[in-house]
């Protein structure tokens, strides 16, 4: 990768003392002297590392690879100690707090929030901000007003440096900050670091209180069943939207006390959010409609969010700021300015002092920005304007650039922009005005227009009437915003109109790819492209940058293409499911090889389409006659080693995976073929079966993936259940709900959530394998009843209700069932359970009884080697269990520290039986070693070695090795050659205890150097022979040994040899002895230790 932010995660080039400067003019720093930081391609100062050890900044990175890009000089970094061996005209680059920083005294702590300096001082260049984030800032000032750096998007290519040889300082003196106090450019779940990291580089970030977004998501579930008087009252025949978009009846005094509460217990900050709820559903209640300006508006618009709202929320604003400011006199609202309520106030309707507004409207509405202003309210920008194109190259840089310069001339606090979705490659020069203007707004549109192209080289005219193009087209398609209709001008709202697919940008602007991004349109933009590559002909760094927007209309076209196959409306007549399937999968592997180039952000536009559900994938499109498709598919829930049969209508692999896993062949083939899932060839309409031994509780999901990669829909989900069951969550995949069910959130839950409904008819099956099983649930005052089934056999009334509010408590018991797979199932019946009057049921989640009681701390045919403590039981609470050890009674918990053979059974009160035989082995194995080898040994001696053991009364011996090779029942040969040998013997048992011997020798070579003392040249009696001999061993001749001879019979030792140079020698006189044969016996020792005595035949003539 290319990254400032990977870099740091490698070594950067340190150059820590002594540092040396090729030949350059010695220039001391009088205060007219020009400094450098690079001067003719060589480096002129250093970076000081102020505490040695430490890690390299981001900031510290970006400065020393800017200038390696600019000059092909790496500044050093050196560390403080070694500062006084420098030259002295080099400069110091310091960055961030440090003793030395401080020591010319620039400290964080002299610095107001975000605010950052960049100084210099005699030989030393200061960049200090507040805190690490301004450290980068200090930096990217000097590379931006000095070196001319422009960091268009993420990445290296993204990033332009101007080429120089030579980097001279100015004198500096400057203390800033971002000018605004909130700057926020909304990236996704899942965007790559690198995208952050370009955001710091444009100085994103905060240091307001404020707080935005929708602010009573999660009023419904904490207020709706005890008050729903609080909440939206809907127009006669419509129904409630969902808890987490329901709008307040803020025409009720009673919300505000609550309001009220919740911020005075949150503290009574200073600044307090109260923006209504997303999306539809306003309140059409007496009260609210009296709030109105103008009245009398039909109430189904009002209740979809098509009137005008605008003064019921400013009267709702000013009563609540009215009371609020009696308990704190400064305190501010915020909320947004958006859907029904984003004009401004209307005549006669005075906005109160105190709020502080994220205006959401579109760029080409100046009135409304003008509007809120003039009513007094403090603003934020909250744009949705990049929705609009969202992977397209819809560019109108003037329109939304030219807004933002004049809301920062006209009161702006702050912006945040949702969302940059790191389409890089068609909506990145969108990106980067805003981003400029963020950082400079000194700039104008043009200038940052030009600084874009500019990176470009000689290609920027090209680029230039590229983004000029593309801004035209923007101006003539007029993509949706919010004050616009479906009836408005522009090519987009007549295609909409004409085509009949959604106006929102949000889904519109993947549907209108066809039709608005044609071969023509395209065409023409390449044609502009064509141009910028002759005109940037031997320029690399150019060519890579025109690539990239190459590759933004390549992506284009590939989904354009997908979407115009896989939309229904959009199809072509004589579409075939293969033709779309090679199409998706071309844009997949085209869309994998540029996300880490940041052309697209692969994972977020994946994870964008998914949810918006467009059809770009598989498993989203729908209408295909000639689809593979699964049949007579065997329906769950199953006990886990069921088999599971599916019938193709097309030749493939069949697989089984968890439903979790992503509808992609690369992970469905992954899953598929792991011990999570299943996997086997299919011919067409035969029905093919998998297996389901061990696999774990979940729900599945079988697919059938053809050789060209083609991926059939998925069946319906199977649950299959495994033997360990014991609990069963309200989250858990398996289980399956129909109806109105939201979700709440507690710890008094088991797991942290459940489940609750009053929707009369709406129910939830639980499937569970076992005995027994218990409904486990919240009672409160608010809860009602339910008709409780199992196994399809109606079971009675249940009731939820209780006076006080009660977690994880018992609602039902199945009792005793035969063994196997069973389903309960819960229905809401919409009846109160006096004297409540609350309907609501609740599940939090199944508690199974095991098949058997669960044993742990020791297996079935387990070997342990030490002491062990077994416990039994299950997680369901009240079960009794009887236990037997070795025929006598057990508890639970207790040791066993015997050795040998053991028997535990546990018998729970269902008569369930488990029982587990193992056997303790704390023993080594006893290890015996025969052997004729001694310490010392001669290389002529035939040596041996026998290994027995045995482990009594243990596991038994599992092997026996020599030097870690497996010994056999024949004796073994041992080595003869000189020097050191080592036999390490190791006997080990089935528990893993092991014994070690160890046989250790040497063997020496001995050389006989007395000449013959047999046969026809034997010595004579009474003469004096010499006798010599000489050993060898592993390191040459051996010179200290000790050695006597002793004549066979005598009554003593006959003499004691003696070194001579090379040899040991013993005259041995025979004056006196009689001529015969005789026997001399050698004795050497070596170091005290004995060598085998070796015999001498010896005749005397």
């Amino acid at each position: 990768m290319e990254s400032i932010v990977k870099m740091l995660r490698m070594s950067i080039l340190f150059v820590f003392v002594t540092v040396i400067f090729t030949a350059a003019p010695a220039v001391l720093f009088a205060d007219d002297a020009t400094k450098y930081l690079v001067q003719d391609g060589v480096a002129r100062s250093v970076i000081v590392r102020q505490v040695p050890g430490t890690n390299v900044s981001e900031a510290v990175a970006e400065l020393q690879n800017d200038v390696r890009r600019a000059t092909g000089a790496t500044l050093p970094i050196v560390d403080v100690d070694d500062l006084a061996g420098l030259p002295a005209d080099t400069m110091h680059i310091v960055i961030g707090p440090g003793p030395y920083a401080q020591s010319l005294g620039f400290t964080p702590g002299a610095l107001d929030e975000e605010e950052y300096r960049v100084v210099t001082t005699g030989n030393n260049l200061v960049f200090m901000g507040s805190f690490s984030d301004a450290d980068l800032w200090a930096v990217t000032y000097f590379l931006d007003h000095v070196m001319g750096v422009r960091w268009l998007w993420p990445g290296e290519t993204g990033t332009y440096v101007p080429k120089t040889d030579t980097i001279a300082v100015p004198e500096l003196d400057v203390t800033t900050r971002p000018p605004l106090e909130w700057r926020k450019l909304r990236i996704p779940t899942g965007a790559p670091e690198e995208g952050a990291y370009w955001l710091r580089l444009h100085q994103m970030g905060s240091r307001t209180t404020y707080e935005f977004g929708h602010s009573f998501t999660k009023w419904w579930n904490k207020y709706g069943a005890a008050h729903p008087e609080y909440f939206a009252v809907p127009p006669a025949g419509q129904q409630q939207v969902s808890p987490g978009n329901i709008k307040l009846d803020i025409g009720n005094p009673a919300v505000d006390d609550v309001i009220i509460q919740e911020w005075q217990a949150a503290g009574a900050p200073a600044s307090w959010n109260v923006s209504p709820n997303d999306s539809t559903g306003f309140c059409v209640s007496a009260a609210c409609l009296a709030m109105d300006t103008p009245s009398g508006q039909s109430v189904i618009d009002i209740w979809r969010g098509n009137a005008n709202l605008t003064a019921r929320y400013v009267r709702f604003w000013n009563r609540l700021l009215d009371k609020m400011r009696l308990i704190r006199p400064d305190v501010e609202l915020t909320a947004y300015a958006y859907s029904a309520y984003k004009e401004p106030p209307p005549p006669g309707v005075e906005l109160n002092d105190g709020m502080v507004l994220g205006v959401v409207n579109s760029f080409s509405n100046y009135d409304a920005w003008d509007g809120w202003s003039d009513a007094g309210a403090s603003l934020f920008l909250r744009p949705n304007w990049w929705y609009s194109g969202f992977v397209a190259p819809y560019m109108p840089l003037h329109g939304q650039g030219n807004y933002f310069k004049y809301a920062q001339a006209n009161g702006i606090k702050g912006f945040d922009f949702d969302s940059l979705f790191g389409n890089w490659g068609t909506q990145g020069p969108s990106y980067y005005v805003i981003g400029r203007l963020t950082a400079r707004p000194d700039l104008s549109v043009d200038d940052i227009i030009g600084e874009y192209a500019s990176a470009f080289g000689n290609a920027a005219p090209a680029i230039e009437n590229y983004l000029d193009y593309w801004e035209q087209f923007a101006e003539e398609a007029i993509y949706p915003d919010a004050n616009s209709d479906r009836n408005g001008p522009g090519w987009y709202a007549s295609l909409s109109r004409e085509k009949g697919f959604s106006y929102s940008s949000y889904l519109g602007s993947y549907y209108i790819l066809p039709y608005l991004y044609t071969d023509t349109v395209l065409g023409n933009a390449r044609a502009f492209l064509d141009q910028a590559e002759q005109l940037a002909t031997g320029d690399d760094e150019a060519l890579a940058r025109i690539a990239f927007l190459r590759d933004g209309l390549q992506h284009l076209e590939l989904l354009r293409e997908v979407v115009r196959y896989g939309y229904e409306k959009t199809r072509p007549a004589d579409a075939t499911w293969e033709q779309f399937d090679l199409l998706r999968q071309q844009l997949e592997t085209f869309r994998q090889n540029i996300s880490d180039r940041h052309v697209v952000w692969g994972g977020v536009l994946d994870a964008f389409e998914e949810n918006r559900n467009l059809p770009t994938v598989d498993s989203r499109t729908q209408g295909w006659t000639d689809r593979p498709k699964l049949t007579n598919v065997t329906p769950g829930p199953l006990a886990a080693g069921e088999p599971v049969t599916a019938t193709s209508s097309v030749y493939g692999t069949l697989y089984l995976v968890p439903s979790a896993t992503a509808a992609t062949r690369a992970a469905i083939e992954s899953v598929g073929a792991s011990v999570y899932g299943r996997m086997a060839a299919v011919s067409a309409n035969i029905p093919a079966t998998l297996d389901t031994t061990g696999l774990a509780t979940n729900l599945y999901y079988m697919y059938v993936i053809t050789p060209l990669g083609s991926i059939a829909p998925p069946s319906d989900g199977i649950a299959v259940l495994d033997s360990h069951m014991v609990l069963v969550d309200n989250r858990d995949a398996i289980v399956r709900s129909s109806g109105g069910w939201t979700f709440e959130s507690d710890a008094g839950f088991i797991g942290n959530t459940k489940q609750t409904s009053q929707v009369q008819g709406s129910y939830v099956d639980i499937p569970f394998r076992g005995k027994m099983a218990k409904v486990i649930s919240l009672k409160s005052p608010t809860q009602g009843n339910a008709a409780v089934y199992v196994d399809g056999q109606h079971r009675g009334t249940i009731s939820f209700y209780s006076s006080t509010r009660a977690f994880q408590q018992e609602i039902f018991s199945t009792g005793l069932l035969p063994e196997g797979v069973h389903v309960i199932r819960i229905e809401v019946l919409g009846q109160a359970t006096p004297p409540g009057t609350g309907k609501y049921v609740s599940f939090d989640a199944l508690q199974v009884l095991s098949p058997a009681p669960l044993i742990t701390g020791v297996t079935d045919g387990g070997l342990y080697a030490d002491p062990v403590t077994v416990t039994f039981g299950s997680p369901i609470p009240g079960l009794t269990y009887t236990a037997t050890w070795n025929g006598t009674p057990f508890a639970s918990g207790g040791t066993i520290s015997a050795e040998g053979q053991h028997s535990l059974t546990v018998r729970d009160m269902a008569g369930n039986v488990t029982t587990v035989a193992f056997r303790i082995d704390r023993t080594a194995p006893l290890l015996e070693l025969g052997t004729n080898a001694a310490p010392l040994n001669w290389s002529d001696a035939s040596l041996y070695l026998h290994a027995s053991a045995q482990d009594s009364p243990g596991s038994g011996v599992v092997s026996i090795t020599v030097n870690n090779a497996v010994y056999g029942s024949q004796p073994i040969v041992l080595n003869t050659a000189l020097g050191q040998h080592v036999y390490e013997v190791k006997a080990r048992d089935a528990a893993g205890h092991s014994s070690v011997q160890t046989l250790a020798y040497a063997i020496y070579q001995y050389e006989d150097l007395t000449k013959e003392l047999v046969g026809d040249i034997a010595p004579a009696a009474n003469s004096t022979i010499p006798l010599k001999f000489r050993i060898i061993g592993g390191n040459g001749t051996v010179t200290n040994a000790a050695a006597t001879v002793v004549l066979e019979g005598a009554s003593s030792e006959v003499g004691e040899f003696t070194w001579r140079g090379n040899h040991y020698q013993y005259n041995l006189n025979t004056q006196g002895f009689a001529p015969g044969d005789y026997s001399l016996q050698l004795r050497i020792s070596l170091n005290g230790v004995q060598f085998p005595i070796r015999s001498i035949p010896l005749q005397l003539r």
